[in-house]
């Protein structure tokens, strides 16, 4: 038995909504990483209108995280 199994998930979120964002540098390596090791990937990488690089991923508590980018950063350490 898993510990999502064992846990009644509560979660504030909002639907359509995350239960955490974090801000990373290097998101296509990491969807890359999360890809090969089998993750719940719901959305992305994309780059969305307002000047972020997104991934949406459902961890293996049923929380709904997203990963983002700044694309003015990733576009400056790409140069």
């Amino acid at each position: 038995m898993n510990r999502a199994d064992q846990l009644d998930v509560r979660t504030g979120r909002a639907e359509g909504a995350y239960d955490a964002y974090l801000r990373v540098t290097g998101l296509d390596a990491l969807a890359g990483e999360l890809r090969t090791r089998g993750a719940d990937i719901l959305d992305g990488p994309e780059d969305r209108t307002y000047g972020q690089r997104e991934l949406v991923v459902r961890d293996c508590n049923g929380l709904i995280l997203a990963f983002g980018e700044d694309t003015n950063q990733r576009s400056n350490r790409d140069s």
